[in-house]
C-alpha cells in the first residue's frame, strides 16, 4: 500500500510538470492576439496541403528555399515582399504586394486595395512564427524569422496539419542563397537558358525516384487518414 501511494505522488508531480497537449478546437483558431510585426525577414520552414502530392512534386522536382524580406509601402496595411528562391544554388528575387491587417493576409490590386480570400494567420505555440493557413490553394505553411525552429514547435505545426487532415508537412531546405540573388528578368538570355537547362538536367535526374515517393506519399497519406479517424 505504502508503495502504491508513493507511485501515486509521482505520477501526480510529473503530470503537473507537463502541459496538456493543445487540442485541434485551439490550433485552428484564427491568431486572436495582436498581430505580428512582418516587417524584416522571414524564413519559409515547411509546407503542409489538402493532397500529398502537392509536398511530394516539392520534394522530388524541386526542393526550393524561399526568404522573404517585407517592408511597409506608405499606404496603410500594405507591404511589399521581396520573395528570393534557391534553386540548386541559384536564387531568384521577385516582389510582391499585399494588404494585411487582423492576422488576415490579402492580395491586392493595381491601387493596393485588398481583393479575393484572405489568407489566415492560426494559433502558433512559436513565439516568432506564423502559421498561415491558405485555403484558396488549401495549404497551410509555417514562417519564422529563424532559419530552423524546434522540434516541438514543428510538432505543433504537424499536429495542426493533422487536425486538418492533410498531408504531412514537407520540411524545407534551410540553405539560402540570397546573397547572390536576381530577378530572372535581369538575368541575360543565354545565362538564363543555361541555368534552366541545368535545373531541368537535375530535375530529370531525380525523376527517376518519382514513382516510387509517389506511391508512398499515396500509402502515408491513407495511414495520416486512419490515424487521424480512429
Amino acid at each position: 500500500m505504502r508503495t502504491f501511494c508513493v507511485a501515486v505522488v509521482v505520477l501526480s508531480l510529473l503530470s503537473v510538470g507537463q502541459p496538456a497537449p493543445l487540442t485541434c478546437e485551439t490550433l485552428m483558431k484564427p491568431r486572436d492576439t495582436e498581430g505580428p510585426d512582418l516587417t524584416g525577414r522571414w524564413f519559409f520552414l515547411a509546407l503542409s496541403a489538402e493532397h500529398c502530392i502537392t509536398t511530394t512534386v516539392l520534394d522530388v522536382l524541386l526542393r526550393p528555399s524561399f526568404v522573404f524580406d517585407v517592408t511597409s509601402m506608405d499606404a496603410p496595411n500594405v507591404y511589399n515582399s521581396s520573395i528570393k528562391i534557391t534553386i540548386d544554388g541559384h536564387c531568384f528575387e521577385e516582389s510582391k504586394m499585399f494588404f494585411y491587417k487582423d492576422n488576415q493576409m490579402f492580395e491586392v490590386d493595381s491601387n493596393n486595395t485588398a481583393l479575393g480570400k484572405a489568407s489566415v494567420f492560426l494559433y502558433s505555440g512559436c513565439p516568432d512564427c506564423i502559421v498561415k493557413r491558405m485555403d484558396m490553394i488549401k495549404a497551410l505553411i509555417l514562417i519564422s524569422r529563424r532559419k530552423v525552429v524546434t522540434a516541438a514547435e514543428l510538432a505543433e505545426f504537424e499536429t495542426q496539419a493533422r487536425c486538418l487532415g492533410w498531408s504531412k508537412p514537407q520540411v524545407l531546405r534551410a540553405e539560402h542563397a540570397s546573397e547572390n540573388c536576381r530577378s530572372y528578368h535581369d538575368i541575360p538570355r543565354q545565362e538564363a537558358e543555361a541555368i534552366m537547362q541545368s535545373i531541368q538536367h537535375k530535375v530529370s535526374e531525380k525523376a527517376t525516384s518519382m514513382q516510387e515517393k509517389i506511391m508512398k506519399c499515396f500509402t502515408d497519406f491513407w495511414v495520416f487518414v486512419y490515424n487521424t479517424v480512429s
